[in-house]
């Protein structure tokens, strides 16, 4: 087969730089200067201070999606990166590496002074130190080149024989290791400006392989095909781990803006293992993602999971469908960070086992993950202390979405959709749409566990229903026992249909027994919230005068759809809303309660825990009435029991 081969080594990223020759003063290092090249006997020694003028980001993208709304990633120097200059101009070039001044790099990590000698090549091809220049700037007509600080020569990036600088094809781990090591960013002198122009533009792939064979080297190529044969644009090796697996990115040249039948080859030595098609496209200067697994005849975006014989990270755009048997299938499930993957019809059966080596939930986000819904879909966890589904860690977001359910299912000590048991936490959980059950074992059915801290919960759409296990909320926290079990801001929104009922001493919505949670907004949707035993339906759980259940702030106003909010007090609870119990004081802990515009407690009002009386609040956006509706504890005359506030008519 015919290979018209197209290597090029100008790469790439969305990215400006700019160095310019400036003043060493310390109070602006960008201001112009007249500063002039100092000859020492090392050649002629110069410093330029380099900035990037505007952020320097890239977006993430799904390769079949025309959606660009990725995560950005932002290039920036790094203290101990080097710039490389050189000069191919006739008759004599220039070359010379520049080290970067210390304590020069901003802290936004944007600007930063390089300083170095330079050299020049003469008539005999020798190299020598450059002394004399005269009138003639040194730096014109030359090309300088970022060098990463963890970059090695001969490793990352070698000189031909022309002493430019070649960058080496070598995938790197993540994102963010390419582009602070592997990224080649350059550009070139402009006299006028006493300036260098830098920029980077190379296509990111950052590829997930799964289902190839254990601890095997690959190649991969990326090419369209000509008549005859391809024209190779460029390729690398990687290697698979024990699983069969290998998550790498890598970056090729940009292509130009002509549309081409692309795909990505994968090969076995001299075997075509098989072919990615990426479809006609003009290949844009972005990272996307690729996901595929190797069913054993071809890349597929679908996994089923019944086939599974190894743990799997799954990448963005895969589809997971089939049931996994916990039983004979005892592999780990984990989405890769960033990513957007389908649960078509699949059932993960987790098996109950408090075994160390099976320490997972059912699912486990790595970071940043979107979850869409298709058909019917169920998880429960492997490890008694772990949940159903764990979103990634704190300071990432879980999103679920879709048209079809989810049934989430913690045992024992784990969540329905949350952290693990003691000592865990993980990120933010957001739900658009689908329906969605968690069920907790010992901790919360969406949020914490026992001894573990979850980020804030989000609900705008679809249908939730959130049942806490033994002490936890619905939807909050778990058992707190000396406020260790937290959750951030609750928020219910939209057209949101939510049903949540507490464990034994939990909330419907906010506090398992003794726990915490931030704030209570509910601003749309229709939310139903029993409380379970000393527990209100929406604020504390039980707490005590060691171990006080504490809430936030808790708002029920009506936004510009409806909200319809139903709250039940546990039995042996004094209230629906708010603290559970007694006085604002070491048991339990509630901010300010506010209906509307109107505040039902605020604690500058003192002991004043009464519910308020039936009628219209929020400047008569909302009616709000109580039930003498019984609710198992034989009080039937309590005009606490159950408090509903509806749209004004």
């Amino acid at each position: 087969m015919k290979r018209i081969m197209t290597f090029a080594f100008a790469l790439t990223i969305a990215a400006a730089l700019a160095l310019t020759t400036t003043s060493c003063s310390n109070e602006d290092i960008l201001t112009d200067s007249n500063e002039q090249p100092q000859v020492t006997a090392n050649g002629v020694q110069v410093t330029v201070s380099a900035s990037i003028a505007d952020d320097a980001t890239t977006r993430s993208e799904v390769v079949e999606s025309t959606d660009a709304n990725g995560k950005k990633r932002t290039l920036k120097f790094t203290e101990g990166d080097k710039l490389y200059v050189y000069s191919k101009n006739n008759p004599y070039p220039v070359k010379g590496m520049l080290t970067m001044v210390e304590n020069s790099l901003t802290p936004d990590g944007k600007s930063a002074k390089f300083t170095g000698s330079l050299q020049k090549r003469d008539s005999h091809s020798n190299w020598n130190n450059y002394t004399n220049y005269g009138d003639e700037d040194p730096l014109d007509g030359t090309t300088a080149t970022l060098i990463h600080k963890d970059m090695v020569e001969n490793t990352d990036y070698r000189f031909n024989g022309s002493c430019q600088i070649v960058f080496c094809s070598n995938p790197a781990p993540d994102v963010e290791t390419l582009m602070t090591k592997n990224l080649h960013v350059t550009g070139d002198y402009t006299s006028s400006t006493k300036s260098f122009a830098l920029s980077s533009d190379d296509v990111i792939f950052n590829c997930n392989f799964t289902g190839l064979a254990a601890s095997t080297e690959y190649y991969c190529e990326l090419q369209y095909p000509v008549n005859p044969g391809y024209s190779l644009h460029g390729g690398h090796n990687f290697t698979t781990d024990a699983n069969g697996m290998s998550s790498h990115v890598f970056c090729f040249p940009y292509p130009g803006d002509d549309a081409h039948p692309w795909e990505i080859q994968i090969r076995q030595s001299s075997n075509t293992v098989g072919t990615i098609s990426l479809g006609t496209r003009t290949l844009e200067k972005k990272i996307y993602n690729l996901s595929r697994h190797w069913n054993g005849s071809a890349f597929s975006k679908t996994i089923d999971l019944s086939t599974l014989n190894h743990d799997l990270l799954v990448g963005s755009g895969m589809t997971l469908t089939g049931t996994l048997d916990g039983t004979k299938q005892k592999y780990k499930i984990l989405i890769a960070d960033g990513a957007t993957v389908t649960l078509s019809n699949a059932t993960i059966n987790g098996v109950h086992t408090d075994d160390s080596h099976e320490l997972w939930a059912g699912l486990t986000c790595l970071g940043d993950a979107t979850i869409v819904l298709e058909g019917t879909n169920a998880v429960q966890n492997f490890n008694r202390d772990y949940p159903g589904l764990q979103p990634g860690p704190t300071g990432t977001t879980l999103i679920i979405r879709g048209s079809g359910s989810l049934t989430a299912r913690g045992r024992e000590f784990g969540t329905g959709i949350g952290t693990n048991y003691d000592g865990g936490s993980c990120g933010n959980i957001r739900i658009e749409g689908g329906t969605v059950t968690a069920i907790g074992g010992g901790g919360a059915g969406i949020g914490a566990s026992y001894g573990s801290t979850c980020g804030d919960i989000t609900i705008t759409g679809g249908t939730v229903i959130a049942n806490g296990g033994e002490y936890g909320a619905g939807i909050g926290s778990g058992y707190g026992k000396h406020g260790t079990s937290q959750c951030g801001n609750i928020s219910i929104t939209g057209s949101a249909s939510v049903t949540a009922t507490g464990g034994y001493c939990g909330a419907g919505i906010g506090t398992g027994n003794q726990g915490k949670c931030g704030s209570i907004s509910i601003s749309g949707g229709t939310v139903m919230a029993q409380g379970g035993y000393n527990a209100t339906g929406i604020g504390t759980g039980n707490g005590d005068d060691e171990n006080k259940a504490e809430c936030g702030n808790i708002s029920i106003t009506k936004d510009a759809g409806f909200v319809i909010v139903t709250a039940i007090r546990g039995a042996v609870a004094l209230r629906s809303i708010g603290t559970s119990n007694g006085e604002n004081n070491e048991s339990y802990k509630c901010g300010r309660i506010t209906f509307g515009d109107d505040d039902i407690f605020n604690e500058s009002y003192g002991n004043n825990y009464g519910a308020p009386e039936d009628g219209y609040y929020g400047s008569g956006s909302l009616y709000f009435a109580k039930s003498t509706t019984s609710d198992g504890d034989g009080n039937t005359d309590d005009t606490n029991n159950t408090w509903t506030l509806t749209p004004a008519l």
